[in-house]
């Protein structure tokens, strides 16, 4: 497949292999962050401000790398318009044809659009007579489709937990902590406290 390579003035130097973000109809900038509206990757070229810096739009090229990325990877730009791997909600700009790391130069495919964002999920977390639940520290009652929460159940005074479930599943607590992983709808966690 052929190179489609376009000509723009640069704004601000762009080195070669970088990505590179759309500044108007004729300039081109760095691109540093995934939510650019990205343009393409700069040729093999350095180039100072306000000169002209070519860029490749379409077909296979080379783009230097900002951390490690494994062939198959959607890329986006990260810092300095070196390439990372594109994560949900950003716009990438191609699909890695190799895999590399930090300040490696591999090729790509040209590709452009944004990868779908996770869509979140809630858990909810029960009150009732005879125990007090407790997101765990460092957790969250919003998760993203496949992240994962943990929470405490305290019983009251007199009280002992006989059940607690996540849509219907029994958990079992590790050290006091209950743990849902892989979290793909909203959950309900139900408790069920009995007075000793």
């Amino acid at each position: 497949m052929k190179n489609n390579i376009y000509a723009y003035t640069a704004s601000g130097a762009i080195p070669a292999f970088r990505v590179t973000k759309m500044t108007s109809d004729t300039a081109r900038a760095l691109a540093t962050a995934s939510t650019d509206a990205i343009a393409g990757v700069s040729t093999e070229v350095d180039t100072v401000d306000t000169a002209r810096v070519d860029v490749v739009e379409d077909g296979p090229h080379m783009v230097q790398l900002g951390g490690t990325v494994t062939r198959g990877d959607l890329l986006t730009a990260g810092a300095e318009g070196k390439a990372v791997k594109c994560l949900p909600g950003g716009n990438y700009f191609g699909k890695a044809k190799q895999s590399g790391v930090l300040t490696d130069v591999i090729s790509y495919n040209s590709a452009f659009g944004t990868l779908a964002a996770l869509p979140n999920y809630t858990v909810t977390l029960p009150t009732g007579t005879g125990f007090t639940a407790a997101v765990a520290s460092g957790s969250s009652l919003v998760v993203a489709a496949g992240g994962t929460t943990a929470f405490t159940v305290t019983p009251a005074s007199g009280y002992t937990i006989t059940a607690v479930t996540a849509n219907g599943v029994a958990l079992t607590a590790v050290e006091g902590v209950y743990t849902i992983e892989n979290i793909t709808s909203d959950v309900v966690v139900a408790v069920t406290a009995s007075g000793t």
